[in-house]
């Protein structure tokens, strides 16, 4: 009686391994990683958020959020106002998606000063194309006012603002970090 399962066992193992999905892969981003890959970085004031619905044939039901962020550049220096998208959001209480990786609800909320970091994607999902927000709740950065000054929060080791930083810094580092990235 045992023989058959002795010889089903190694078949077994053979399907769930071929199963079994590519193990998810956590990337650490230092700041001129950061600004290689994404491209874009702003330091602004989240003035609007949206939680947009898309339903598409083969990718179903899908839910994006869009922070709207008016402010400057990092990389230039220049005014700039820019929608960027993330994975998930709740159009009302009953209707969304949860995702993990995207950022908090207090760090994306309206009126908050944030660094961001962006690029262009064509295909987000469900047909849906913009400035994704790079590395989900990784590519976002809250900020708060010290005795007169702005200051970036840092998010430790592995993340592309590792420390607390005062902004005038941090502009000078994106800078000289995007020069070494090209």
């Amino acid at each position: 009686m045992n023989r058959p399962f002795r010889t089903l066992a190694p078949l077994a193992a053979l399907a769930l391994a071929l199963a079994a999905p590519a193990p998810a892969e956590i990337k650490a981003y230092d700041l001129r990683g950061m600004l290689a890959e994404a491209g874009g970085c702003v330091f602004g004031r989240i003035v609007d958020k949206k939680v947009q619905r898309v339903v598409h044939p083969q990718d179903g039901e899908l839910y994006f959020t869009s922070i709207f962020v008016e402010g400057e550049c990092l990389l230039s220096g220049k005014e700039l106002a820019v929608e960027i998208k993330y994975m998930g959001g709740f159009v009302d209480d009953e209707h969304g998606a949860y995702n993990s990786e995207a950022p908090s609800e207090d760090a994306t909320r309206i009126g908050r000063r944030v660094v961001a970091f962006y690029g262009w994607v064509d295909k987000m999902g469900g047909g849906v194309s913009g400035n994704q927000l790079w590395a989900m709740h990784g590519g976002l950065f809250t900020s708060f006012e010290r005795r007169g000054r702005t200051v970036v929060q840092g998010r430790g080791a592995g993340y592309a603002i590792s420390c607390n930083c005062a902004l005038p810094a941090l502009r000078e580092d994106v800078r000289r970090a995007a020069q070494r990235a090209k």
